[in-house]
């Protein structure tokens, strides 16, 4: 088995089937496997937490002894000109229609989902010179918005202009695909681009097949594609470029922020000390911005936790037809484990151990993290270590998300792609040709930079 494995991760047709592959089943893990009764809740929240997992140690594993990267020559196939203008008619331009029929038959109603209708409220607050953070009152008392700014300052032109908030979110997520292609453009061959493309926009049409809730009640599109333009910017090593991508994942979401301490660390030690340096440089201007801002709404962000618990409380006390919390029990995450087997406890017993067994697990992951890359630190690309130690965490921190919203997990699943675009663009891993010392190391990790 070790010696096939080898031989798949050394030969790139067979590198990418896989991991096409493993993407794929996540797909049918998350879209349709427990939809349609193939799997029980407990076989398919962990057979999709392992898929996930296996997308980030398969990526990791073609560069674990291999820290020479894009040493080839950029690709300069004429046809590659014309990938992009392609994606955006054949791909982009159907899936556009496709994805406003479907959010089309989806009502924004904050009594179904009050995702869409918040950002609606803050943002036209906003525009007419409100606070953003006022109460509203859709249930017969006043409800707080929690949003951080990047989850809703995107949708304004929607308000200006008067269009549906929700095809912003795919205007956003087109744009971070286009620069998927683009990134594996490098060096791509036309079948791997095409393969790209197919599960790029495929994976969107599942969702929109298999879950039109997704674009239709949430933005999560939007957070999809920071995340995505997230995994393209450690894929360049660009600094500032790292450093503005992260933060819009931390302004829009809190998920990430655990991970970065590994990020900086592995950052620092590899020798690109003036990449570091942009990236810190980015994400605390742009931080200060942020919170100056959010000065002017004292306790935005404690309020933002505190409610999670106050939502996740009310989301674990809604049962189905067989007693289970309904949200816990849509084929993803681990809470139904603690819900069904922990009943001696309150809800908010049982949320606050989920809690801490998540705190625990991603401290796990980064710790170890932290030992593996040291201890192969001269075999391996920083970056690429990054994307798959980013991608491992992601699954780690989804499956032990208190509240496990299917649609939550829409995130890991672009990501995926997103690391299959980096690994066509970087092409074939090149290992050392003769022992290297620290002085080489660190001059090839700042080129790398």
């Amino acid at each position: 088995m070790g010696r096939f494995l080898a031989g798949c991760i050394g030969n790139d047709a067979a590198y990418f089937g896989v991991f096409a592959l493993l993407l794929t089943f996540e797909n049918l893990l998350l879209l349709v496997s427990y939809s349609h009764g193939w799997l029980s809740q407990g076989k398919n929240a962990w057979a999709y937490f392992l898929s996930s997992v296996a997308v980030g140690l398969w990526f990791g594993a073609r560069y674990r002894s291999s820290p020479q990267l894009g040493l080839q020559p950029v690709t300069s196939r004429k046809w590659v000109r014309w990938l992009v203008p392609a994606a955006v008619i054949l791909g982009g331009m159907p899936m556009a229609v496709d994805y406003g029929r479907v959010v089309s038959t989806w009502a924004i109603d904050p009594f179904r989902s009050d995702v869409i209708p918040m950002v609606i409220h803050q943002c036209k607050n906003f525009v007419g010179g409100r606070s953003p953070y006022a109460p509203v009152d859709y249930f017969g008392y006043p409800e707080y918005p929690n949003n951080l700014p990047l989850k809703w300052l995107p949708y304004l032109p929607a308000e200006w202009w008067h269009f549906d908030y929700r095809l912003v979110s795919y205007a956003v997520w087109l744009l971070a695909g286009l620069a998927t292609l683009t990134y594996a453009a490098r060096r791509a061959t036309v079948w791997q681009a095409a393969g790209l493309a197919v599960l790029l926009f495929g994976t969107l049409k599942m969702i929109l097949v298999y879950n039109g809730a997704v674009p239709g009640e949430t933005n999560e599109l939007l957070i999809a594609a920071f995340y995505m333009l997230a995994v393209l910017a450690v894929g360049t090593g660009a600094g500032i470029l790292e450093g503005v991508a992260l933060s819009l994942c931390i302004w829009s979401r809190y998920s990430l922020l655990l991970w970065l301490p590994l990020y900086a660390w592995v950052r620092l030690t590899s020798g690109g000390r003036k990449s570091a340096g942009g990236a810190a440089a980015a994400m605390v201007c742009i931080a200060v911005v942020m919170l100056l801002w959010l000065c002017r709404y004292p306790g935005v962000i404690a309020a933002s936790y505190n409610n999670y618990d106050t939502v996740a409380a009310w989301e674990w006390s809604k049962q189905d037809n067989f007693g289970h919390a309904l949200q816990l029990n849509r084929g993803v995450g681990f809470a139904y484990f603690i819900e069904r087997h922990y009943l001696g406890h309150t809800i908010l017993e049982q949320i606050h151990l989920l809690k801490e067994l998540q705190m625990a697990a991603l401290g796990l992951v980064i710790t170890l993290g932290a030992v593996v890359y040291w201890r192969k630190r001269r075999e391996m690309s920083p970056k690429m270590f990054l994307l798959a130690s980013f991608k491992i965490y992601m699954a780690v921190f989804l499956f032990l998300v208190v509240v496990p919203y299917d649609y939550l997990m829409c995130v890991g699943n672009f990501m995926s792609v997103a690391l299959l675009g980096v690994a066509i663009g970087n092409g074939e891993p090149r290992k050392p040709t003769k022992p290297q010392s620290p002085t080489a190391e660190k001059g090839q990790d700042c080129l790398l930079d």
